[in-house]
């Protein structure tokens, strides 16, 4: 078996994380003749850039491990115990700080590998042909055996060092102490590592009572002395105490450097070859300028390696070299105030971009920690500059995903304040990304937001599970509806236990389920019928009424078209208008005769109307019915009442006139046998004529009944010329206004006419021959008037006057003003009663010919 210290891999406490391979790892893969075949070695070099010797007896091993220099062993082959004894043995005893890799069958047991002293194995099985994950292990190995080298050396040049050097992990407790502050202690140093750096005795002369430690601990730098009783001697050592920080910018690590003032100043030539020493170890670029010219005196390989420029070129340029021209003065500002003594600057990407400027004119973003630090006499400026490059780029794809969902997303601490705001619209926001940072939700939002947030937060950090909440923000004037998800956050990026609260504005969707929910409520209580169909006229929803009329329950007609109601009534000219009315996106009304479940026929109303969406395409079709049936059948009654009763008026008519021939014709045949007349034959002439007026219009109202003809655009003036010329108005007036020049109506023009022959007869009956009438346009509405100077009309017989039968004269026949209001009613339009203007009276007769118009003139004479 071999000695080889597996442990090695690991490193000091100081030493964990593994560094990326520089250069592409020099491999001596040992392919033993005995094994069965592995893997094609050369792809290591084709496939991944390595160096390889292939390799398969000891003595060549041992021979190459002299002449060359190998970075990691790949062993390949069975059986561990046979391997470590002709072979690895002989490699610890070579070479003991090589790697070994054991690149065994998948049938091994790699516990015997490790037992016989490799540091890795790979079986073959969890390869491919390309050898990636064996070149991946290769250089895992060749790394960590890199980092322990720099580790290793590390520690060295801090033990040799002539300056103590301390160096404490975040809790305070001490992980290594150099030879040089032992014996500035004079205890053993393996005695001081692990207790309590507190146990040293620090002060300084500015501040005596403050603790360094403490001050350490939150990230400040410290400067101070440090009193070390050794029986009856006291001696000062001038201390510096830096903190390091992690990349979350916690405090990962304290570093303590002492002084003592004898010693600085008895060996400042070896002081400043073991700072060399140290900054060379360091693994971080460390550039090291004179404070008073900002030239920079010391780089380490790091360094050289960050910018690309070997150390004798760096040493000796200006400080402000590093950093693009672009921002000189920036840079210069930000040296200029870091040169006291003790001072100490952290400075991250997240804060203001810092770059440095390449050898080849790159830009690299870096963080940069700097500290003053005296060194034989002379002020010097130390940074240590951290490429964060890759760090940028996540935080840059983050940030630009961030910025891409239109969630508010917000940390929160468990008290509910505001630790960061990673994205969301600013119009979404109660206040400013910045602004929000640091303040507490009940600050920020209303209390009853606020309580709904801060108990979601609380139940998510107790029960450790996502929570879902909704609430209300009034933003711009606006309620606003929001959704949020409120989930654990896992990280240590963030001093307290944090939740991610993730808030979406669901306003939109909200208010359309406000408006589904009112139209579902509107479409199930309508007292339609309503039914919703697809583009082919298949059945998606009906409604209760529609259950209700035709019969049909949901579940019949759902997935069946409205031919189910077909009663064969209406012919198919018929239906194909109707679909190439809707499927043109346009509304389609009209009737039609449908059949029940029960085969009873009825008579609908139905206006058939598209639904389009957002693009104009027509994806649904919604029917409106309205059962007529019984309207029909009173519409069939009244129209035979009418029939009928225009066949009696004829009759009566046909039989009066007869007889009343016969009246007239004895009547002419008194008159003409000479002689004096009775009276009474005059009184019975009179009778006879108004029995015929009687006769005429009651044909009229029976024969013209409650409709008009298409009405025609028509001077509205000619008409009243012709009406006043068909009526005997004696000696009467007509005056009309200037307003009924030029006035067109459109109106069935004979009944128009007769109309106002009614009128203007009524006038000349009521009011007498010698009345004057006036005929004029509404002001407020439009319409017309007649009125006369007559003795009016009673207010308590203005709502008979228009019953049939119904005359405050001796000869009036009653249906004069009913056959007036007959034919108002007929074209759609109002008619009212007043007084007429002027002190004289006289009735007044308003025509209103716009029905809107009527209601709005209505509603302000009630109010008055």
């Amino acid at each position: 078996m071999s000695n080889r210290p597996r442990n090695e891999l690991v490193g000091g406490p100081n030493c964990q994380s593994e560094a990326a391979v520089e250069s592409p790892p020099t491999v001596l893969y040992v392919r033993r003749a005995s094994s069965d075949a592995g893997a094609d070695p050369s792809v290591l070099d084709t496939e991944h850039g390595m160096d390889v010797h292939v390799v398969s007896e000891r003595p060549t091993v041992t021979a190459t491990l002299d002449e060359r220099s190998i970075d990691c062993v790949v062993v390949e082959g069975a059986h561990a115990e046979t391997v470590a004894d002709d072979l690895l043995a002989g490699i610890g005893d070579r070479r003991p700080t090589i790697p070994v890799l054991a690149y065994a069958p998948p049938d091994e047991d790699p516990r015997q590998w490790f037992g016989a002293g490799v540091d890795d194995y790979l079986s073959r099985s969890a390869d491919t042909e390309r050898c990636t994950l064996l070149a991946r292990r290769i250089e895992r190995c060749v790394a960590s055996r890199r980092v322990q080298a720099d580790c290793r050396r590390f520690r060295t040049a801090v033990d040799e060092m002539g300056l103590p050097f301390l160096i404490a992990d975040a809790d305070g407790r001490i992980e290594h102490v150099n030879r040089a502050f032992e014996r500035l202690l004079g205890d053993d140093r393996r005695d001081l590592v692990g207790r309590p750096i507190t146990e040293l005795r620090a002060a300084t002369a500015d501040t005596p009572a403050r603790n360094c430690w403490e001050a350490v601990a939150e990230g400040e730098p410290w400067r101070g002395e440090l009193v070390v009783e050794r029986g009856d001697e006291a001696r000062q050592i001038d201390l510096r105490v830096s903190p390091v920080h992690d990349d979350a910018g916690r405090v990962e690590r304290m570093v303590v450097a002492g002084t003592e003032r004898e010693v600085s100043e008895r060996e400042p030539k070896n002081t400043q070859a073991a700072y060399r020493e140290l900054i060379d170890a360091a693994p971080d670029a460390i550039f090291v300028a004179d404070v008073d010219t900002g030239v920079l005196v010391e780089a380490n390989e790091a360094a050289a390696s960050l910018i690309g420029r070997p150390r004798r070129e760096i040493v000796g340029m200006h400080q402000s070299e590093l950093h693009p021209d672009d921002g000189g003065d920036r840079y210069r500002q930000l040296f200029d105030h870091h040169q006291d003594p003790g001072e100490s600057v952290h400075r991250r990407f997240d804060d203001d971009a810092i770059y440095v400027e390449t050898a080849d004119g790159d830009r690299l973003p870096v963080e940069i920690n700097a500290k003053v630090v005296e060194l034989a006499g002379r002020t010097l400026l130390q940074g240590h500059f951290r490429d964060i490059s890759e760090r940028c780029d996540r935080e840059r794809k983050l940030r630009t995903i961030l910025d891409a969902i239109p969630d508010i997303a917000i940390v929160y601490d468990g008290s509910g304040t505001y630790e960061e705001v990673l994205s969301g619209p600013h119009d979404l926001l109660v206040d400013s990304p910045n602004g929000l940072e640091g303040s507490d939700v009940h600050d920020a939002l209303p209390a009853e937001a606020a309580d709904r947030v801060l108990e979601a937060i609380n139940e998510t950090l107790e029960t450790g599970e996502t929570q879902n909440i909704e609430y209300r923000l009034s933003l711009d004037g606006d309620t606003h509806h929001f959704a949020a998800r409120i989930a654990p956050l896992r990280t240590e990026a963030y001093e307290s236990e944090c939740v991610l609260f993730l808030a979406r504005d669901v306003t939109t969707r909200k208010r359309r389920e406000q408006d589904l929910r009112s139209f579902r409520q509107a479409v199930e209580h309508a007292g339609h019928v309503i039914m919703i169909t697809e583009t082919d006229g298949t059945i998606e929803y009906v409604n209760p009424e529609f259950e209700s009329v035709t019969g049909y329950s949901k579940e019949e007609v759902v997935g069946r078209t409205p031919a189910v109601l077909n009663s064969g009534e209406h012919n198919e000219e018929c239906y194909r208008e109707l679909w190439g009315t809707i499927l043109d996106d346009e509304i389609w009304e009209g009737e039609l005769i449908n059949e029940r479940r029960d085969g009873e026929r009825y008579h609908v109303e139905q206006t058939i109307a598209p639904i389009t969406d957002e693009t104009g395409t027509i994806e649904r079709f919604v029917a409106v019915n309205t059962d007529i049936t019984e309207r029909k059948q009173y519409e069939y009654q009244l129209e035979r009442e009418r029939d009928r009763l225009e066949e009696f008026a004829r009759t009566v008519a046909h039989d009066l006139r007869n007889p009343l021939s016969i009246a007239f014709g004895h009547v002419d045949m008194a008159r003409q046998a000479g002689g004096s007349v009775d009276a009474n034959l005059d009184r019975t002439l009179s009778a006879l004529e108004r029995m015929e007026t009687m006769i005429e219009e009651v044909l009229t109202l029976s024969k013209q009944g409650e409709t008009v003809r298409e009405p025609e655009p028509v001077r509205f003036e000619r008409v009243v010329d012709m009406a006043w010329e068909h009526v005997e108005t004696d000696s009467a007036t007509k005056r009309t206004t200037g307003g009924l020049h030029e006035w067109i109506l459109s109106a069935d023009v004979p009944r128009l006419r007769q109309l106002l022959e009614n009128l203007f007869g009524n006038a000349v009956k009521h009011a007498g021959p010698d009345v004057t009438v006036r005929i004029g346009r509404l002001s407020a509405r439009e319409g017309f008037f007649v009125e006369d100077d007559g003795p009016g009309i009673e207010p308590n017989a203005r709502n008979r006057v228009f019953e049939s039968g119904f005359t405050s004269a001796e000869d009036g026949t009653g249906f004069g003003l009913a056959i007036v209001k007959q034919i108002v009613e007929a074209h759609g339009w109002r008619i009212d009663i007043t007084d007429a203007a002027g002190d004289g009276g006289g009735a007044r007769f308003e025509i209103t010919t716009d029905a809107a118009a009527y209601h709005e003139h209505a509603s302000d004479w009630k109010r008055r």
